[in-house]
């Protein structure tokens, strides 16, 4: 969707700049109001090659920036052992027969 999305704002950008062009070209514009297609060529590859992948580029660290705090600070610490790791493991601790036989002890 958002792949969509970007494709549709990059080509409605394009379409506007050509437009801008055409017009241009058909010299039915007041003097006041001409557009310049060059200006805004410009504009969209300072946009496009610029600004848009800086922003980006400064979210994709934050995100990551974020996430590495969450996964290396983000568990909650005890002082009290609430269940230990057992040596070895018995019969019991399996809820069947059949997992206690498909076990294999690393050694």
């Amino acid at each position: 969707m958002a792949v969509g999305w970007a494709v549709f704002l990059f080509s409605s950008a394009i379409y506007i700049i050509t437009q801008i062009d055409r017009v241009g070209k058909l010299n039915i514009q007041d003097e006041e109001d001409i557009e310049d297609v060059n200006l805004a060529w410009i504009y969209f590859a300072i946009y496009t090659c610029g600004i848009i992948p800086m922003i980006a580029g400064v979210g994709n660290v934050v995100q990551w920036i974020v996430h590495h705090r969450w996964v290396t600070k983000g568990g909650k610490e005890t002082d009290v052992l609430t269940k230990s790791v057992p040596r070895e493991l018995q019969r019991d601790d399996f809820a069947t027969a059949e997992e206690a036989g498909r076990y294999v002890a690393m050694a």
